[in-house]
């Protein structure tokens, strides 16, 4: 569980995040470009996502995670906050974010988070070889690691097996040729 009040400073607290009052609700915007929305209730949010990563999380937990109204065909997902764990959300906004704000941004934040080997934030890198960490860490994380990480979790129920519903959808469709 996560409270709305932790959904904004999380969403704040991200380089250049500002709050917006739109259709009655709080948008979460970088450049004046929305990434998270709190519900008017504030029971639950819409967070920006890749349609595989939206079909990752629908598919870990359709009781959490759904598509969202008007703007679900482009990837966005509702979370209802009371079921949701908090780190997954936090990690949510964050992808949200990185996927909204412009590249340079995302990389200054990327380099003052330290680099994918678990540095703490803020905590200045070895001087050996930490140049070419840093600028390989964003190539690394491409792919949401919030909705991997639920979807990671998630058993089938009929089958026990790991829900893979967005990469065996995406693996059956194939090319026709040109003249056909």
């Amino acid at each position: 569980m996560i409270s709305p009040e932790k959904v904004r400073t999380t969403a704040l607290s991200l380089p250049e995040a500002e709050e917006k009052e739109t259709w009655g609700e709080a948008t979460f915007r970088v450049r004046d470009k929305i990434f998270t929305v709190l519900g008017e209730t504030g029971k639950a949010a819409g967070v920006k996502a890749s349609k595989e990563d939206q079909a990752l999380l629908i598919a870990s937990d359709p009781e959490t995670f759904s598509v969202s109204e008007y703007v679900g065909r482009f990837g966005w997902v509702t979370v209802q906050l009371a079921r949701v764990d908090a780190k997954t959300m936090e990690a949510l906004i964050i992808d949200a974010w990185r996927r909204t704000a412009p590249k340079r941004t995302v990389k200054e934040y990327d380099a003052g988070q330290g680099t994918a080997s678990g540095a703490a934030a803020g905590a200045p890198a070895a001087k050996s070889g930490a140049s070419k960490q840093k600028a390989a860490a964003p190539k690394a994380e491409k792919k949401s690691t919030a909705a991997a990480k639920a979807s990671k979790t998630a058993k089938d129920s009929k089958t026990g097996k790991d829900s893979k519903t967005a990469k065996t959808a995406k693996d059956s469709k194939a090319k026709k040729p040109k003249g056909s």
